[in-house]
């Protein structure tokens, strides 16, 4: 589903709260509940969410020129993984990622990203810093929070761009400057 589709579905839930006698959809704490409880619950099906990415922008710049920074960025954690080649191997990209897209207080756009697999979080760090600003890079401890955070950015105004991976591909080898989910040990390895 694209953003444009989001916003779409979201008109149309409020158009339809709007038809009803008495009700303005905005204005209805019952509304919101229900297009945030669909949000959560859809973002949650997507993938099993297990990084928590926080990028920021030291200038303010439009969206199409930050959802470019994005992609550069996926097409360089895709490349250090998997090659220049990746696209044969995995298409877009080997991981699948919510992107939440809003601006901060200050006025400059700013994202939340789930991801499902390993990143290298020093590359992210790095490539992050030096074009556009802050990166922070988490463990998701509690699923729901984070998803629920993400929501509410985009129920005020704010957009979700879905990616899903399309194959299943899992490291062979994890470097230790990465994450690694140890199913036996539940451990995460974070070394820089």
């Amino acid at each position: 589903m694209t953003p444009e589709q989001i916003i779409e579905n979201r008109n149309n839930f409020l158009a339809a709260m709007n038809d009803l006698p008495g009700i303005e959809a905005w204005d209805s704490k019952a509304a919101k509940f229900h297009l945030r409880d669909q949000y959560i619950e859809w973002i949650s099906s997507l993938a099993d969410w297990r990084i928590f990415l926080t990028l920021t922008f030291r200038d303010d710049k439009p969206v199409d020129s930050a959802m470019r920074y994005w992609y550069k960025l996926v097409r360089e954690l895709n490349s250090d993984f998997l090659g220049d080649r990746y696209v044969k191997i995995a298409g877009h990209s080997y991981f699948s990622y919510a992107l939440g897209i809003h601006y901060q207080k200050r006025g400059v756009i700013h994202f939340h990203v789930l991801v499902d697999k390993p990143l290298n979080f020093k590359l992210i760090h790095k490539l992050w810093g030096n074009w556009c600003g802050f990166a922070k890079c988490e463990r998701i401890n509690n699923k729901s929070e984070c998803v629920e955070y993400i929501t509410s950015y985009i129920l005020k105004d704010g957009l979700v761009d879905p990616y899903i991976s399309k194959k299943d591909i899992k490291p062979l080898y994890v470097p230790p400057v990465w994450w690694s989910f140890d199913s036996s040990m539940e451990s995460i390895l974070l070394r820089s």
